[in-house]
């Protein structure tokens, strides 16, 4: 009984003591405050350093730990770049053990056929370089892929990260590497993917077709070790934001004077500068008053105000700002780490403030580039060919590569200028250097696209395989247009070996090679501004990017959604044309100057329907989507109603057909349809044959039709001259508030941005694509010096679109040489008498 007492006491002395312990404890919780305060602050690097030593003070407020560094563009005062407090509190959010940065800049990134690849610039800043990192991608091929033939290869900064069978079929399969430590470089990494892929079963060409393999963006990422990688310390930093998971950037510019019309100069400067930096091809701008706006990944916060306007939303602003202009990243509790401050003691100091961060990206006048920047989701950039110009396959990009499958295909970029007209009349050449083998068989063929259309086609005839040198492939420019242009080139080799296809990949040797060596010859052509023409403001913003006076901007009020949707606009257009766009939202007159307006329709001003043919209605007529009438349906809680094949059909009588067919040709006539069948196909053949269309078939150019949006239309761009003609009048329109700032997002997003031309684009939301409306009547206006090369290839373009009056023109002037000869005849030589 004794040793039982003896157990029990030993057993009972340690349950004690932990209690004591665990007392002890709840009444002196653990704190990690102070090692969270003694955790350094990020290393700023400012560019242009000014060191400004703090004043001290009897009870010192947080400040900086090093000096601030001011920028400097001008004598002082000058706008300041300081590194942010280190003593402020720190977000928790911050403190996340890892910063995971999204790799792509795109939505959907899909790599088609035997052999594709794509490459792009990811911009890194020296505190996510100096982070461990791990690289995770994602993946998903069709069902068809072989996985032992087929291979996905990732390499960065030219070194090879993954090369991995493609296997994932069913689900989404995820590679995973840790990067070594001196691959990633601050600055521009250059990201390339590769795929090499194989059918199961199928040989024929059609069934390269069916070879895809889709990138996952959600898995696809930068994981950095360090959280302080997610902290930005230079203004040049706002290059490496990173997009969210869908491809997206967001940039939130919280104004607090916005609704004042003398706050939106600044604000929209900012918006453009700070889209050059970011270079992303989708930016989403936001342009508030609040705080309380919920972030989204990938979002960078601006805050631009005055001292005094700014000081009620941060916990704790920089005391520079109260005597000189500044431009810093604060931590702050509820706007976020890395919230970029741009202020000032009043409204002029934050003007320069923002004019320091526009003199980093923008490009002084008649500095012109000598190539575009698409790096940021296509490299390498193309180069701007402004004459005639000869370009090596290798300085584009496209290395030599050997092939061994049916359809090779591979692409570039080159780029034009704001000013090219040759669409009707020129050749550009490709000077091809390649080889195929004998087992190549006659009837394959060599394809050219040029913006997704097809351009040109030649067959290979010789049997036994043939080296190509310099064979001259001769492209129409029909499909050019200002801004960059993709070329894609592909060889379609057909084979005796793949007509008696057994089951399984592709064996054998290889069957064709491309050589860097081959050349893009652009030829002289045509240069002068075509106005109305959309195309030209989404390549390069013509003409806003090289207008001398200030473009009179006009919105309907300075509200958060109008003044998003203007940022988002204004952005795109300044990342094309590769500078500011100089606005003025007080031009005391429109009628002589480059004008952009931006409204929802019922607030578009009166003049401006008639002036770029738009339907008078338009301003009343065109009803907000969420005004329509909701149905009743069963995700509403309410039964489904009756559907087609349950309504009764009533009996009609039988219509008259000539009655019908006269009043639906009247109706189509009206609206300028046309004719299909016997007529139609003769047209389809002259368009395909001869590029003859029923708008070429003309003797001068037609008058617009005033157009009217369907009520599938979301949002338009309508593009038109000014009263006076000499100038451009641009407009951003949508039914409502709500979706104009939707609108904008979606016409200035890739792939819709691109696909801008003619005189006006609307994006349909039932179809989910832009629709163009072409120009029919447009005017020319000289940018360059006239000259006689000039104005021949001028009037070689205007006639090959105008073909009637080329054909008066012809037959005047052989009538014309009929009558001098017959005149000359009858004045030389002897007359002989009867």
């Amino acid at each position: 009984m004794r040793g039982l007492i003896f157990i029990l006491v030993a057993m009972a002395l340690p349950l004690a003591g932990l209690s004591h312990a665990r007392a002890d404890q709840s009444a002196s919780p653990f704190d990690m405050a102070p090692e969270r305060s003694n955790a350094p602050a990020p290393a700023l690097s400012p560019s242009l350093p000014s060191p400004v030593p703090p004043t001290p003070t009897a009870n010192p407020a947080p400040q900086p730990a090093a000096p601030p560094p001011a920028v400097d563009p001008t004598p002082p005062p000058s706008p300041q770049v300081i590194a942010p407090p280190s003593a402020l509190p720190k977000v928790e959010a911050a403190q996340a053990e890892t910063f995971d940065r999204p790799l792509m800049p795109f939505r959907h990134l899909v790599l088609e056929g035997e052999v594709d690849s794509r490459a792009w610039y990811v911009v890194l800043t020296k505190n996510q370089v100096a982070s461990p990192t791990t690289l995770t991608l994602g993946y998903k091929a069709s069902v068809v892929v072989a996985p032992e033939a087929s291979r996905l290869i990732l390499s960065i900064n030219n070194q090879t990260v993954f090369d991995s069978p493609i296997t994932a079929s069913d689900q989404t399969g995820k590679l995973s590497a840790e990067l070594p430590a001196n691959l990633l470089k601050a600055g521009p990494n250059l990201v390339r993917l590769q795929v090499v892929q194989r059918h199961r079963t199928d040989c024929t060409i059609n069934s390269t077709y069916e070879l895809r393999t889709e990138i996952d963006s959600v898995a696809t990422a930068f994981h950095f070790a360090s959280s302080a990688a997610a902290r930005l310390s230079r203004v040049e930093d706002l290059a490496a934001t990173a997009p969210d998971a869908n491809g997206l950037t967001h940039l939130r510019i919280i104004a607090p004077s916005l609704g004042a019309k003398a706050s939106a100069n600044p604000i929209l400067r900012f918006a453009q500068a700070a889209s050059i930096l970011i270079g992303m091809p989708n930016l989403d701008v936001l342009v508030t008053d609040r705080t309380g706006d919920s972030i989204e990944p990938g979002t960078v916060t601006a805050v631009i105000g005055t001292v005094e306007e700014v000081r009620p939303l941060l916990r704790t602003v920089p005391r520079d700002a109260d005597s000189r202009p500044i431009v810093t990243f604060v931590d702050d509790p509820a706007l976020g780490p890395s919230t970029l401050l741009v202020s000032g003691p009043d409204a002029a100091s934050v003007s320069k403030a923002v004019d320091a961060v526009g003199a980093l990206v923008d490009r002084p006048r008649g500095n012109i580039r000598d190539m575009l920047d698409t790096s940021r989701w296509f490299a390498p950039n193309p180069p701007l060919l402004l004459r005639e110009s000869h370009v090596r396959f290798a300085s584009l990009g496209v290395p030599t590569q050997e092939f061994a499958g049916r359809r090779f295909r591979t692409e570039f970029q080159i780029g034009l200028p704001s000013d090219f007209y040759s669409v009707s009349a020129g050749e550009a050449t490709l000077l091809l250097d390649a080889a195929y083998s004998g087992e190549v068989l006659p009837g394959s063929h060599l394809d050219i696209y040029v913006n997704g259309n097809i351009a040109a086609t030649t067959p290979l005839r010789t049997s036994g395989g043939e080296i190509l040198r310099h064979l001259p492939i001769r492209i129409p420019m029909t499909h050019f247009r200002p801004g960059p242009n993709r070329v894609t080139f592909e060889a379609q080799l057909f084979t005796t070996m793949d007509s008696q296809c057994a089951a399984g990949p592709t064996k054998g040797n290889n069957r064709f090679a491309l050589f860097d060596s081959s050349e893009f010859v652009m030829p002289d052509y045509a240069r002068i501004a075509q106005q109305p023409n959309l195309a030209a403001l989404q390549g390069t913003a013509f003409p806003y990017n090289g207008a001398v006076d200030p473009v009179a901007l006009v919105v309907s009020r300075y509200d958060s959604p109008v003044m998003s949707a203007t940022a988002t606009l204004l952005a795109r257009m300044a990342l094309a044309a590769g500078r500011l766009i100089n606005i003025d939202p007080n031009a005391p007159s429109l009628d002589d100057r480059h004008a952009l307006f931006v409204a929802p329709a019922p607030d578009i001003p009166e003049q401006v329907p008639a002036q770029l043919n738009l339907d008078e209605q338009l301003r009343t007529g065109w009803k907000p989507h969420n005004d329509e009438p909701i149905l009743p349906s069963a995700a509403a809680g309410n039964p489904p109603g009756p559907t087609l094949a349950t309504l009764p059909v009533a009996a009609t009588e039988p219509a008259d057909t000539q009655e019908t067919f006269d009043r639906w040709r009247d109706t189509l006539k009206a609206e300028g349809g046309g004719w299909r069948g016997n007529v139609s196909s003769f047209q389809d053949w002259l368009q395909r044959t001869f590029q003859v269309s029923s708008q070429t078939l003309r003797f001068l150019p037609s008058r617009d039709v005033a157009f009217h949006p369907s009520r599938d239309t979301s949002a338009m761009i309508a593009q038109g001259p000014s009263p006076s003609g000499n100038k451009t009048w641009t407009l951003l329109t949508a039914p409502s508030t709500r979706e104009l700032r939707a609108g904008a997002n979606t016409l200035t997003s890739s792939p819709q941005w691109f696909q801008l031309s003619g005189r006006l684009a609307t994006y349909n939301t039932r179809l989910a694509e832009v629709q163009i409306q072409p120009v029919t009547t447009s005017s020319l206006t000289a940018t360059q010096p006239l000259s006689f090369t000039n104005l021949r290839l001028i009037a070689a373009n205007w006639l090959s679109e105008n073909l009637l009056a080329f054909a008066f023109l012809l037959f005047a002037a052989c009538l014309l040489l009929g009558l001098a000869t017959a005149l000359l005849l009858s004045r030389i030589g002897r007359r002989i008498s009867q």
